[in-house]
């Protein structure tokens, strides 16, 4: 099995992950290996180790071991936390960058390109005639009105629009939580930061986790941001263009989570500094017990996919 999505002899004119498959009829016999890549020398994998099913993670060997020795022993993320993504327009001329004298009803749209690593960076404003939880306007604004009435057939045609008023937004609930953990969909690594503001609104190119306050979100995003999460996620990511990969909820609520982290009394406080990531990364390392060795197998996997 061969990742040959950076191999120049796969190019084609369309955006594609191409994948080499080699496969034989023939019953494996008993430790039976997989070569991971094209060369004879490139690395072997027990095929036993994918008899579970899906997904089969083409990395190192050192590195498949640390992956699958953490989903033995911890829980994943996502039995603890629920990811959605942001709330969806189904028509974004008509939401975002409204007219100026639109602004009373506007919010900031986060978009996934905006998200890096503990801060945002909004670029545009998201026209919300909604309440604080995201509900519509029973009534909108004569102003709000007349804007969006120049969209009305387009929004009254989207597809997610089965009940409610014709102007509403939808995926609304976690995205206007009190406290959100919010990643970028596309991007080179995970890169998680926390949403307090409820005048950020993140938009559906962003995953969020609404959670209970917010130090367990600050909790929480350092744990996605740690160098060894990232790498995890990256193994379980699906390729994109460019280097890039899509953390999708499934790619990232497979991560191991520990709750004990929780209780860790400095993670929460620790920002971006070249410092607190060496801080945050052995307090990552000493609660999943990653021994110098499996740090050395995940630390080249946190910004590539191998």
């Amino acid at each position: 099995v061969a990742d040959l999505s950076h191999d120049p002899r796969a190019d084609f004119d369309a955006t594609s992950y191409p994948l080499a498959l080699i496969v034989s009829r023939r019953r494996a016999p008993t430790g039976h290996a997989v070569r991971v890549g094209l060369l004879h020398d490139a690395e072997q994998h027990d095929q036993r180790e994918w008899t579970a099913g899906g997904p089969w993670l083409l990395t190192t060997r050192d590195g498949l071991s640390v992956a699958s020795r953490l989903a033995r022993t911890y829980p994943t993320l996502a039995e603890s936390f629920a990811a959605q993504l942001g709330v969806k327009t189904g028509a974004n001329a008509a939401f975002l960058d409204p007219p100026e004298s639109l602004a009373p009803w506007c919010r900031l749209a986060v978009r996934g390109r905006d998200v890096r690593a503990f801060t945002v960076t909004p670029q545009h404003r998201l026209l919300w005639p909604a309440d604080d939880l995201g509900e519509p306007m029973p009534r909108l604004p004569t102003a709000v009105a007349e804007h969006l009435a120049r969209h009305a057939g387009v929004l009254q045609r989207r597809s997610d629009l089965v009940a409610g008023p014709w102007w509403r937004l939808f995926r609304v609930r976690a995205a206007t939580a009190p406290h959100r953990v919010i990643w970028g969909d596309l991007a080179r690594r995970l890169e998680a930061a926390l949403l307090s503001d409820p005048a950020l609104i993140p938009l559906n190119s962003c995953y969020v986790i609404a959670v209970r306050d917010a130090r367990q979100g600050a909790v929480l995003t350092a744990w996605l941001n740690s160098t060894w999460i990232r790498a995890l996620a990256r193994l379980h990511a699906e390729p994109a263009a460019g280097g890039a990969a899509r953390f999708g909820a499934r790619a990232v609520g497979g991560v191991p989570w520990s709750p004990a982290i929780l209780l860790h009394p400095d993670i929460h406080t620790l920002g971006d500094s070249d410092e607190a990531r060496v801080t945050r990364d052995a307090i990552v390392a000493q609660t999943l017990g990653l021994d110098p060795r499996e740090c050395a197998a995940l630390a080249p996997l946190a910004a590539r996919r191998r």
